[in-house]
């Protein structure tokens, strides 16, 4: 009897514990049901689930912008390097252009050319604009001064008689008239530094780098010096260049013929014989003097216009034009009056017009 007793309660025993069992494995699935219904409506009500949100991270901090001298509505380059070529008689920063009038003096002209306020009864040339100053050679190139952008004094930096004139950066690049070298001199003024080891017949700035020509005994040269570290290079020989606009370089060859270079040397197309002045400006080449040559007009003085690819121009006016200074809206340029004998400045919008002689 005591055997099958033991027998009988291990048979409730063991019954016991596989009920207990599948209590435990029926609550777990049964909780594991609820939480999937908790969830998906938590979801469908726009709640996140604590126990299921992902860990909130830190956000990465913004990397600080690398410093630029002066702000995004500031120029980096005090001019164009084609209207620097043509004595720098008008430059662009902002809403404001500044230029040279007839009364050799230096004015500022809204856009628009509603509003003209004199800065300085200074003659000024080679101008450049950058953030809060004009830089500009004085008259004939004497010396080399700076203003504040809305006028006021006139402040000498320097007495070298230059004949080019450029901003870039924190310098002011010139060629010095008495012994045709390059030179550099802090915007704050200061002693002047020579660059390079020869003499130059000119040199203009694009994209970094100085673009000087040389003679090379009879046959013409080009240097380009990167303004990092004023490293020179040899670029081209044969031809000399005289400016360059976005991804290309313009030149003279040998024979007289104008063309454009692209600024690795991998690339060149021949633009014929042009004007005796082309300034290339935002897609299209403005030239003049060189009509004549060109069949366009007996007036050789008429400024056209044209794109690279084009054979002819455009014309926009007829008269004794040169120096042609491009900015936004207008082509400033100056005029020979054969009645009166007397040069003066004048501008007319880009696509042609009524022109208007300034101030």
């Amino acid at each position: 009897m005591k055997n099958n007793n033991q027998n009988t309660k291990g048979k409730k025993t063991r019954k016991w514990v596989f009920i207990g069992i599948g209590i435990a494995i029926l609550l777990v699935v049964i909780g594991r049901l609820h939480g999937c219904m908790v969830s998906r409506l938590m979801a469908a009500s726009g709640i996140k689930a604590e126990a299921e949100a992902s860990p909130t991270l830190s956000p990465s901090p913004t990397p600080e912008p690398e410093p630029t001298p002066f702000t995004t509505d500031d120029n980096v380059m005090g001019n164009t390097s084609a209207n620097l070529r043509a004595w720098g008689n008008a430059a662009v920063q902002g809403d404001w252009i500044y230029y040279s009038g007839n009364e050799d003096s230096l004015y500022r002209m809204s856009l628009d050319g509603t509003t003209v306020e004199k800065l300085t009864v200074n003659e000024a040339n080679y101008i450049n604009v950058m953030g809060e100053a004009v830089f500009f050679a004085g008259d004939v190139g004497r010396g080399v001064y700076r203003i504040s952008a809305e006028g006021g004094n006139t402040d000498r930096l320097c007495a070298n008689r230059v004949s080019m004139l450029a901003a870039a950066g924190a310098w002011l690049y010139f060629l010095d008239y008495e012994d045709d070298y390059i030179y550099r001199i802090s915007q704050s003024g200061g002693d002047a530094e020579k660059i390079g080891s020869r003499a130059y017949e000119s040199f203009f700035i694009h994209e970094a780098n100085i673009y000087a020509n040389y003679m090379d005994g009879n046959t013409p040269a080009v240097q380009r010096i990167a303004l990092s570290d004023l490293s020179g290079t040899a670029f081209l020989r044969g031809d000399s260049v005289y400016c360059g606009d976005g991804g290309w370089l313009y030149g003279t060859d040998k024979d007289g013929d104008r063309f454009r270079v692209a600024l690795d040397g991998s690339e060149r197309e021949n633009l014929g014989m042009t004007g005796y002045q082309d300034v290339p400006f935002e897609g299209r080449i403005y030239s003049h003097g060189g009509a004549a040559r060109l069949n366009w007009s007996v007036d050789v003085g008429s400024i056209y216009v044209r794109k690279p690819e084009d054979k002819k121009g455009t014309l926009i006016l007829s008269g004794n034009c040169y120096h042609l200074n491009l900015v936004p809206g207008w082509i400033f340029y100056l005029n020979y009056d054969e009645a009166d004998e007397e040069i003066y400045a004048w501008r007319i919008p880009i696509r042609g017009g009524t022109p208007v002689k300034i101030p």
